[in-house]
C-alpha cells in the first residue's frame, strides 16, 4: 500500500472517529425541538403535508446545528474551566475551534438557502419566510454571545423562538392571530428550558436569570449538620454537596410562565377543536393525565440537594411532557401535525441520546 493510500485511510477513519464527536458538538438530539416551531408556525396558516414536513425539518435542523455549534464555540473556554463533566467537544480538543467555526456557518448558509430555494422555485412559499428566518438569525447570535454574561439572555432566545414561529407561518402565507399565540406560548416555554439549563450549572459563575432571581447554592452546614436526601438516600456533607434555595419571586416567576403557557395552550384547543363523542372524551383524559405530569415534572427540577444530573433528567421529563402538551394542541388543529409534533421530536430525542451519551434522558451536556 502506498504513502497516499495509507494517509488517505488514516484521514477517512479520522474522520469516521471523530464524526460522534462532530454531532456532540452540534446538539443534534434537541434539533426536532427547533424543528417544531417551523412546524407549529406553518400549521397555523396551512395544513401540514409531508413535503412541507419535509422541508421545514431540514430547514430546522439546519439552523439547530448553526445556532447550538455557535453556542459550543462561544462557551468553549467556560465549558473548559468549569469542570462539570460534560461532554464539549471544542473544550475537551476532540474538535478544533475552525472546523466547528466551518460547520456553523455552512449550516446557517445552507438553512437560508434551502427556505430561499424553495420560495424562488415553488409557488406554494412565500419569499417573506426567508427574510424572517434571517431575522432570526440575530436573536440566536446574542444568546450565544452573551449567556454568559447577561442575566437577561433568556430573553433573546426566547424571541428567537417566537421569531422561528412566524417564519413558519410565513412560509405557508401570512400571520394571524392564532400564530401570535402559539408564538408566545412557544417563547414561554424556551425561556423557562433556558431557566432549567441555569440551574443546572449554577455551580458555576455565569451571571443568570436564576441568579438574579436569589437562587443560591449553600453548604449543608449552614443548616443542618448532617442530612439524608428522601429522594436518593445520600449522605449530605460539605465537600460533596450544596443546598439549593429558592426565593419566592424565582417561584413566582417560574410557575407563573407556566401557568400563562398552559391557559394559551387551552385558549388554542378551545378556539379550534372540532372533535366530539368517544374521541373527545380520549382526548380530554389524555390532556388531563399530561397537565398532572406537566405540573409534577414542573417541581421536580427544582431540587433541594444541588445534583446535576437529576436536574438534567427532571428537566427532560419536563420538556418531553410539554412536548406532547404541544403535540396535543396541534392534534386539535391537525392531527397529523399532532402525532408529527408530539412524537417525532421525543423518538429523536430519546434515539440520538441512547446511541451519542450514558443515558436517554440525562446526556452529557
Amino acid at each position: 500500500m502506498s504513502n497516499v493510500e495509507k494517509s488517505n485511510q488514516a484521514g477517512s477513519s479520522s474522520i469516521v472517529n471523530k464524526l460522534p464527536d462532530v454531532i456532540k458538538t452540534t446538539r443534534i438530539q434537541t434539533a426536532l425541538v427547533t424543528t417544531i416551531t417551523l412546524w407549529l408556525g406553518y400549521l397555523t396558516v396551512e395544513p401540514i403535508t409531508v413535503s412541507s414536513a419535509i422541508i421545514l425539518l431540514v430547514i430546522g435542523v439546519l439552523f439547530h446545528v448553526f445556532g447550538f455549534t455557535m453556542n459550543e464555540i462561544e462557551d468553549y473556554i467556560y465549558d473548559s474551566k468549569i469542570g462539570n463533566g460534560s461532554s464539549h467537544p471544542i473544550a475537551n480538543g476532540d474538535i478544533t475551534l475552525e472546523y466547528a467555526k466551518l460547520i456553523s456557518a455552512l449550516s446557517i448558509i445552507m438553512s437560508i438557502g434551502v427556505s430561499l430555494s424553495i420560495t424562488l422555485y415553488s409557488n406554494l412559499y412565500s419569499i417573506v419566510g426567508t427574510i424572517v428566518l434571517m431575522a432570526a438569525v440575530l436573536p440566536g447570535v446574542l444568546y450565544n454571545k452573551f449567556s454568559k454574561t447577561q442575566w437577561w439572555s433568556n430573553i433573546y432566545l426566547s424571541i428567537w423562538s417566537g421569531v422561528m414561529v412566524i417564519s413558519g407561518a410565513m412560509h405557508a402565507g401570512s400571520v394571524n392571530n392564532l400564530t401570535i399565540v402559539i408564538a408566545v406560548i412557544v417563547s414561554i416555554q424556551i425561556f423557562v428550558q433556558v431557566i432549567q439549563g441555569d440551574l443546572k450549572d449554577l455551580h458555576g459563575d455565569e451571571e443568570s436569570f436564576c441568579r438574579r432571581m436569589g437562587v443560591d447554592m449553600k453548604p449543608p452546614n449552614q443548616y443542618i449538620e448532617s442530612v439524608s436526601d428522601i429522594n436518593t438516600g445520600l449522605q449530605l456533607n460539605e465537600s460533596k454537596h450544596s443546598i439549593l434555595t429558592y426565593p419566592i419571586t424565582f417561584a413566582v416567576s417560574v410557575y407563573g410562565l407556566k401557568i400563562v403557557e398552559l391557559f394559551l395552550i387551552l385558549y388554542v384547543i378551545m378556539s379550534v377543536i372540532t372533535m366530539n363523542g368517544a374521541l373527545m372524551v380520549a382526548y380530554t383524559g389524555i390532556m388531563f393525565v399530561l397537565l398532572v405530569v406537566f405540573s409534577t415534572t414542573l417541581s421536580m427540577f427544582m431540587v433541594y440537594v444541588y445534583d446535576r444530573d437529576r436536574i438534567k433528567k427532571y428537566s427532560s421529563m419536563h420538556e418531553l411532557t410539554s412536548v406532547i402538551i404541544l403535540g396535543m394542541m396541534a392534534f386539535a388543529i391537525q392531527p397529523l401535525a399532532g402525532v408529527l409534533v408530539g412524537i417525532a421530536p421525543i423518538v429523536w430525542y430519546v434515539g440520538v441520546n441512547k446511541a451519542l451519551y450514558s443515558d436517554a434522558l440525562n446526556p452529557d451536556v
